[in-house]
């Protein structure tokens, strides 16, 4: 149990800090499209190779469901960020 709250946790924290980053994305600053699109390719490749090492740690007690709808949340806050920023590329 320790495991889940533990890994709901990092979720949790990653989804905040992609919130502020959304809301700073309103701040007149440019990145390079380059720069953005491997940004993005890391942080997918790293959130995926977590939640599969942490289902294999930890399988959800409560059913596949409502994991996969938080997994979904969380892809849906990063792919919403990279398209805020998609508009700030150089």
């Amino acid at each position: 149990m320790e495991g889940i709250i533990v890994s709901r946790f990092i979720l949790f924290v990653l989804v905040f800090v992609y919130l502020l980053i959304g809301y700073a994305s309103k701040i007149d600053m440019h990145i390079n499209a380059k720069v953005l699109d491997t940004a993005f390719a890391v942080q997918i490749v790293a959130l995926t190779a977590y939640i599969v090492y942490d289902n294999i740690q930890a399988p959800p007690e409560d059913g596949w469901g409502f994991a996969i709808l938080g997994y979904l949340f969380v892809y849906g806050i990063i792919i919403m960020v990279w398209f805020l920023y998609g508009f700030k590329t150089i």
